[in-house]
C-alpha cells in the first residue's frame, strides 16, 4: 500500500457469495459512501459480472469489456 493518501478503491466481484439482501445493502452502502463530496475516496472501481448490481447503483460511468477475436473491446454503456 502506498505511503501517501489513497483516493480510490477497487472491488473485484464484491457481491460473490452474498444473498439478495446483503447484496442490496452493499450496493446502497457503496452508492451512499462514494457520492461526490462525501468520504475520503474520489473514485471506486467495481469489477463484476453481476449486472443486477447496476440496476440500483448510482454510478457515473459503466464500461463493458468483451474478449473478441481482435482483442479486448471496451464499450461505454452509460
Amino acid at each position: 500500500v502506498s505511503k501517501g493518501k489513497l483516493d480510490f478503491i477497487i472491488l473485484d466481484e464484491p457481491t460473490t457469495h452474498l444473498d439478495h439482501d446483503r447484496r442490496r445493502a452493499l450496493i446502497r452502502i457503496i452508492s451512499q459512501a462514494f457520492r461526490k463530496g462525501i468520504g475520503p475516496l474520489k473514485q471506486i472501481i467495481v469489477i463484476t459480472h453481476d449486472e443486477e448490481l447496476l440496476e440500483e447503483a448510482e454510478v457515473d460511468k459503466v464500461f463493458r469489456f468483451r474478449l473478441t477475436s481482435g482483442g479486448t473491446k471496451v464499450e461505454l454503456l452509460s
